[in-house]
């Protein structure tokens, strides 16, 4: 009797391969998406810091009419809004005290900042994430 491998073992074995390499190749575009998801959510991490410090340094100029707004690249630097890098914008508006529930207002304000990605062109095309709030005094 020769040896060798019969046809059901022959067709068997490619199939078996073919299902690994589909499931592989699968995974690979599930990693990529996790992936881009936590560089984008680093780079909101980098972009709500540069916004606190920004908002610490300017919170007695703004007022309710005066929203600051700044242009983000990839990692979360600050860009010019005319930038082709610019990929995030974060806009940051004073929320009352008031109606935030707080009674003691005297050196307290409250922000509300929001996070568009990507970086719209017009307002009306965003997409916002909001992030939260923040406090300062």
């Amino acid at each position: 009797m020769p040896a060798g491998f019969t046809l059901i073992e022959v067709v068997m074995s490619i199939g078996l391969f073919s299902f690994c390499i589909v499931s592989i190749i699968f995974l690979f575009g599930v990693g990529l998406d996790s992936s881009r998801e936590s560089q984008r959510d680093a780079a909101f991490g980098a972009i709500l810091r540069e916004m606190d410090v920004e908002l610490r340094s300017k919170s007695v100029s703004l007022t309710a009419s005066n929203d600051l707004t700044l242009f983000f690249n990839a990692v979360g630097s600050t860009v010019a809004n005319t930038s082709p890098e610019a990929a995030f914008r974060a806009v940051s508006h004073r929320v009352a005290a008031n109606k935030a529930g707080v009674t003691n207002t005297n050196r307290l304000s409250i922000w509300k900042v929001e996070i568009s990605y990507p970086a719209p062109s017009y307002p009306s095309t965003s997409r916002p994430y909001l992030i939260g709030n923040a406090l300062y005094e």
